[in-house]
C-alpha cells in the first residue's frame, strides 16, 4: 500500500510541476438548476493573508512562446486571451458557461450524479486501519467530484479550443473546484506527501493547492502536495488556456 501511494503521489506531483495540471470550476447552488459563483458551497475565492485571492469569473491568459532578442533565446510570455467560446465540462459533457473577449462567466450544474463520484484516496472507505494511520479527521461516505473544464466553440462540445486551468505562472500553486455530496471534514497526512486539510459544505468548494519541494536527509527530493479549503496561496493565480490537447 505504501509503495503504491508513494509512487502515485510522486509521479502526480512531478507532472504538476512540469506542466499545466489544473482543473477548475465555479461554486454550486443546491437550490437552482444551474449553479452560480455564490452558491451553497461558498462564495468568491477568498483572499489569503497576503491578498492572493481568486475570482473564477475573470480574465483568461495563455503563453506566447518564441525566439526573442538578439541572441534569439527561446522564451514564453504571459498574454491575455481575447477570444470567445463556451466553457465545457468534458467529463459530464455539457456546457457550463461562456467566455467573452477572454472573460469567464461560469455556471456549473447544481448536482453531480452519484455515478460520477471519485475516490479521494487510494484506499477504501471501509479500511479502518488506513484511516486511523493517516487521518486525524475524516467524514466517511462523502461523494466527491473535481470539475474539469475546457474551451469549445459550440454547446454540443464541437470545436475544441484548449484546456483551462487555474494556477500561478509555474503551476506550483493552483485552485480547483470540488463538489461534495454533504458537509464534512478531511484532515489527513499520507507519508508527508499528500496533505489534506478540508472543511467543506455540500456543493462546490474552492480547493487551494500548493506544491513544495524539500530535500531530505538522504539528499533526495520530497514533493509535498497540500490541499486546503483555507486560502494557502502565496502567489497570484489566474486562468490559463493550454492548446496542447483535446479529445
Amino acid at each position: 500500500m505504501r509503495n503504491k501511494l508513494t509512487e502515485i503521489a510522486l509521479v502526480a506531483s512531478i507532472l504538476l510541476a512540469l506542466s499545466f495540471t489544473l482543473s477548475c470550476s465555479a461554486f454550486g447552488n443546491e437550490d437552482d438548476d444551474v449553479s452560480s459563483s455564490s452558491g451553497k458551497g461558498g462564495g468568491k475565492g477568498s483572499s489569503s493573508s497576503n491578498g492572493n485571492g481568486f475570482n473564477e469569473n475573470s480574465q483568461i491568459y495563455s503563453y506566447e512562446c518564441g525566439y526573442y532578442g538578439d541572441e534569439e533565446d527561446w522564451d514564453c510570455n504571459v498574454v491575455a486571451y481575447t477570444g470567445n467560446g463556451l466553457l465545457y465540462e468534458w467529463n459530464l459533457r455539457k456546457p457550463v458557461g461562456t467566455v467573452t473577449k477572454g472573460k469567464v462567466d461560469m455556471k456549473l450544474p447544481s448536482t453531480i450524479p452519484e455515478e460520477e463520484y471519485e475516490e479521494l484516496f487510494y484506499f477504501d472507505d471501509d479500511d479502518e486501519d488506513d484511516f486511523e494511520e493517516y487521518c486525524e479527521e475524516y467524514t466517511k461516505g462523502v461523494g466527491k467530484y473535481k470539475a474539469r473544464v475546457d474551451l469549445r466553440e459550440s454547446n454540443n462540445g464541437d470545436g475544441y479550443i484548449g484546456d483551462l486551468y487555474i494556477n500561478d505562472d509555474n503551476s506550483y500553486e493552483r485552485v480547483e473546484y470540488w463538489y461534495f455530496s454533504k458537509d464534512g471534514k478531511i484532515k489527513c497526512n499520507i507519508y508527508d506527501e499528500l496533505i489534506f486539510d478540508l472543511t467543506f459544505k455540500k456543493g462546490w468548494n474552492p480547493i487551494y493547492k500548493k506544491m513544495t519541494i524539500a530535500e531530505t536527509e538522504d539528499n533526495e527530493y520530497l514533493y509535498v502536495d497540500k490541499s486546503s479549503t483555507e486560502n494557502i496561496l502565496t502567489k497570484e493565480v489566474k486562468w490559463f488556456l493550454s492548446f496542447d490537447s483535446g479529445d
